[in-house]
C-alpha cells in the first residue's frame, strides 16, 4: 500500500482516487488521464447579476454566468473589453464604475475569448434615480 492509502485507512478514511492523480488544467480539476473536452465554440452567456444599476450608486460587480468561460475570456461592457476576474467556467466578473455614466442607458454585454469570439450579447440597463 502506499503512504497516502495506509494514513487514510489508519484515519478511517477510505479514498476512492489518490489524491496524487489529481492535476489542475488551468479551469478545473480532473484526474490524470481523464479530462474534458476543452470548448471549441465561443463561450455562452445565460444571465448578469445584476441585470441593471442606478445612476449614483456605488460601483457594482457584475457576474456573467453562461458556459464556456476560460482564462483567456474578458467581459465586453457597452463595447469596452473589461478587466476580468474569472471564477470557473461558468462565472466571470467585472467591476463596473458608475460614474461614467450621466445619462440611462441599454448596453450590450458579452464574454469574449480572444481565440474562440464572443458569445450573443446580453443587455445591462442603466437607469436614472
Amino acid at each position: 500500500m502506499t503512504d497516502w492509502l495506509v494514513e487514510a485507512t489508519a484515519a478511517g478514511v477510505l479514498p476512492l482516487v489518490d489524491p496524487g492523480s489529481y492535476s489542475s488544467d488551468g479551469d478545473a480539476y480532473t484526474l490524470a488521464g481523464v479530462s474534458r473536452p476543452a470548448p471549441t465554440g465561443p463561450p455562452v452567456l445565460t444571465s448578469l447579476n445584476p441585470t441593471e444599476f442606478v445612476i449614483g450608486s456605488p460601483s457594482v460587480a457584475l457576474h456573467c454566468t453562461g458556459s464556456g468561460f476560460t482564462r483567456d475570456c474578458f467581459i465586453s461592457f457597452a463595447g469596452q473589453a473589461e478587466r476580468t476576474d474569472y471564477h470557473s467556467d461558468t462565472d466571470v466578473s467585472t467591476f463596473i464604475d458608475t460614474k461614467v455614466w450621466k445619462g440611462a442607458d441599454t448596453v450590450a454585454v458579452s464574454v469574449v475569448s480572444q481565440t474562440r469570439g464572443g458569445s450573443k450579447p446580453v443587455e445591462f440597463e442603466i437607469v436614472e434615480s
